[in-house]
């Protein structure tokens, strides 16, 4: 079931995921060695989550200078983790989850029938195969939605998006304008 959405300021739900080596792992360990981008994909064969990953791994640099570190977790096996963030962003540490549960805790949902036959979905899908992305075998719930955060080291939400769409991600400028802001004193 999916819990409320989350709000900056609130508290960073704890989740313990796989790696692409399949281990067990905390995500709570990455944020507390500096401020993190974290995203939840949709599913490794979804191509706006390959576009989104592409866009990500595109931007190192400039996500490195806001002092980011990018974490990612899609549905699917480690497997699909590996070849695709290795791929699209090698600079991400990408963990994954076979069911919704990480997903849902977070406030993520499922996409009703009207976000399918969303306009702009189809003006993203035309987007994302443009730019040489395109779908692949699902590997988790097509119809769950992404949705990006910023946490802090204390695990607080300093920027939250959720997508409106499978295609819709937040504006990569004022993400990363969003975490500089972090890295300025107060």
């Amino acid at each position: 079931m999916t819990t409320p959405r989350l709000t900056v300021g609130d508290a960073a739900p704890e989740l313990t995921v796989l790696t692409t080596a399949g281990e067990m792992v905390n995500v709570s360990t990455h944020w507390k060695e500096g401020i993190t981008l974290l995203t939840f994909l949709r599913h490794f064969g979804c191509l706006f989550c390959r576009e989104w990953l592409s866009m990500l791994g595109k931007a190192e640099g400039e996500i490195t200078a806001a002092g980011l570190q990018v974490v990612a977790i899609g549905l699917g096996e480690p497997k699909h983790a590996e070849r695709y963030c290795g791929k699209l962003a090698p600079q991400a540490t990408c963990l994954t989850d076979s069911t919704n549960g990480s997903h849902f805790s977070y406030g993520i949902g499922r996409a009703t029938v009207g976000a399918f036959v969303n306009p702009a979905l189809i003006r993203a899908g035309v987007r994302a195969t443009g730019g040489k992305h395109f779908p692949g075998t699902p590997t988790g719930d097509v119809a769950l939605l992404p949705a990006t955060f910023l946490v802090d080291r204390e695990g607080i939400i300093r920027y939250a998006y959720y997508s409106e769409h499978a295609g819709d991600h937040p504006v990569l400028a004022d993400l990363l304008a969003a975490g500089a802001a972090l890295r300025q004193p107060a």
